[in-house]
């Protein structure tokens, strides 16, 4: 569930939205191609419930499902994630501990709030618990006006400090 709205906040990331802002426009389609975990997750850490995301129209998508932490999880994980394009160009690269990540004034994380079950306010350590999430939606008012057409890979990784490898996930989106 967090490692999704990562996921979805990079592409979402501030500092896109204002360089390509046109209101009322939107300028591409945007296809997840694949949305894949490492399949040696950490399942002392957390259970992948059934957290899924569908496709509700144009550049409209909605998550909905749930996910177990099996510990409270604060700044003794890291969140790392980059953004590439086709080529292996880099276009967003950022790591931050967990709480600052998730406690952040990013208005993906204030809306993923609103839509699932994690408390109110900025909470953190998060502590272990089952969480929902019940249609929390991306549309095109929260994506960039514009993007040029490639496919982009974002790489989303939530460590430990000595690098242990709780989380991981690829998310490939197709824009054309």
């Amino acid at each position: 569930m967090v490692i999704l709205l990562l996921l979805v906040s990079c592409f979402l990331h501030q500092s896109l939205k204002e360089k390509f802002a046109v209101k009322g426009i939107t300028l591409y389609d945007i296809n997840i191609v694949s949305f894949e975990p490492l399949s040696t997750y950490d399942k002392t850490a957390l259970l992948l419930g059934t957290i899924r995301v569908t496709r509700k129209a144009r550049n409209t998508f909605v998550m909905s499902g749930d996910v177990e932490f099996l510990r409270n999880w604060g700044n003794e994980y890291t969140v790392y994630y980059h953004v590439e394009t086709s080529i292996g160009m880099i276009l967003i690269k950022n790591s931050e501990p967990f709480c600052e990540f998730f406690n952040s004034e990013l208005a993906v994380v204030k809306k993923f709030r609103q839509y699932s079950t994690v408390p109110p306010g900025n909470y953190c350590p998060l502590p272990k618990n089952r969480y929902e999430v019940n249609n929390y939606g991306v549309d095109e008012s929260d994506l960039p006006m514009m993007l040029p057409k490639d496919t982009y890979t974002l790489i989303a990784k939530v460590m430990t400090s000595d690098e242990h490898v709780v989380l991981s996930y690829t998310l490939k989106i197709a824009v054309s």
